[in-house]
């Protein structure tokens, strides 16, 4: 059996270069792999820098939403604060259109500002602003606006002097023209009102005195049964007696006699802690100004005498009141009787008058006199009084907004 015969074919070199370049080309592809790592680095860099940016625009706000309610809350502590700090001088020393301002540091950790802007004789704007921290990273800010207006007294004042018993005129006059006080800053002169009010003309006695010369008035007599009725002297609308003795900055004990009381001056500034400063009505204390604001509420836990000196403000007596050359600028209320007398000189009342005559003194009389005095009616001097001796609350409806 014969054997089958293998042939080799050697290759020849032909052949393989042919083998050679019959196989697919790669020259195109070279470098492809380290472009797309690049790449991708790329991606993933722009992917950890947006990562980064949003959770520290995350954290900011975070801390901004936290650093709000503070703000909020010392705007609102600037808001409180200038109620409960609020000085009665800034009634009658602030213009309209003046502003005051105040900084206040809460243990918040806020820094408030508050500014107060005086519309009216009864009106002021309060802008408190509370700014929190430093910086976009933890600043806030809050501004909070209110309208506060002064509580005064809604007084019934039916003439120079209103009386409720018996009063006697001894060579005085009482006048019931308006009459502003000399040097004070007073719009003009309004209607006159009468020169006594009474419930009964009877209840009038002159001595040395005829009625059509020391009496002057739009009437001179007011013969009216409010005269009589308590509430007149002891009801201001939505007040009472009781209230208007609780806003007291001076008070004395009872059968109190108080000499020379005279404006007080301490480094420039009004001394209101000195007992005989009762103000400046005459504006001529050493430093000009000092005291003119200073309108003092003075409750005489009894019978009250003031000699040789002078005042301003509003004068609540519980019994009799006695005036010894002594000049007062204002409102004076008594619940037991009025002596206006002059030892040496004459006394002067430029305001007004109310003498309740409740026969509270040990006597038990109910007569008042003036005697050889004088009493003036002055709106100017009764409106700056009570606007002295007032403290702000805030208005009724929408008083209180946010600002931005």
């Amino acid at each position: 059996m014969s054997t089958p015969s293998r042939t080799y074919i050697r290759p020849t070199v032909r052949s393989a270069h042919r083998l050679m370049h019959a196989q697919p080309r790669r020259g195109a592809r070279r470098g492809i792999a380290l472009a797309i790592a690049l790449f991708a680095i790329v991606i993933i860099g722009a992917m950890v820098a947006g990562i980064f940016f949003v959770s520290t625009q995350e954290f900011r706000i975070g801390r901004n939403n936290l650093a709000q309610p503070t703000a909020l809350g010392g705007a609102e502590y600037g808001q409180t604060r200038i109620l409960n700090d609020w000085d009665r001088a800034w009634n009658t020393r602030l213009r309209k259109g003046d502003t005051l301002l105040r900084v206040y540091t809460p243990m918040s950790g806020a820094v408030d500002t508050v500014r107060v802007t005086k519309l009216g004789d009864l009106l002021y704007h309060v802008v408190s602003e509370a700014r929190v921290g430093q910086g976009a990273e933890e600043g806030a800010r809050r501004r909070t606006s209110s309208l506060l207006k002064l509580r005064i007294p809604e007084i019934n004042i039916l003439g120079a002097v209103t009386t409720r018993g018996v009063l006697e005129i001894d060579q005085a006059t009482i006048n019931g023209a308006d009459t502003p006080p000399t040097g004070w800053d007073c719009p003009p002169p309004g209607p006159a009102v009468a020169a006594v009010a009474t419930s009964s003309a009877g209840d009038l006695q002159f001595d040395h005195c005829i009625p059509g010369e020391c009496l002057q008035g739009n009437p001179r007599v007011l013969v009216t049964p409010a005269a009589a009725d308590t509430n007149t002297y002891f009801t201001y609308g939505g007040l009472k007696w009781a209230d208007l003795v609780a806003m007291a900055t001076r008070t004395y004990a009872a059968d109190a006699d108080i000499r020379n009381a005279t404006p007080s001056v301490s480094g420039g500034v009004c001394n209101t802690g000195n007992t005989l400063n009762l103000g400046d009505p005459n504006r001529n204390a050493v430093t000009p100004g000092a005291c003119e604001s200073f309108f003092p509420v003075v409750h005489a836990q009894g019978s009250l005498r003031l000699r040789d000196g002078v005042g301003q403000g509003i004068l609540l007596v519980e019994n009799d009141l006695r005036l010894d050359n002594f000049q007062w600028y204002g409102l004076v209320i008594v619940r037991g009787e009025l002596r206006a007398e002059a030892a040496g000189a004459i006394s002067n009342i430029r305001g007004a008058v109310m003498a309740a005559n409740l026969g509270t003194n040990n006597s038990g009389s109910d007569e008042s006199e003036i005697d050889e005095s004088n009493v003036t009616f002055s709106r100017c001097a009764v409106v700056k009084s009570l606007i002295g001796m007032a403290l702000p609350a805030r208005a009724k409806q929408r008083a209180w907004s946010e600002l931005f």
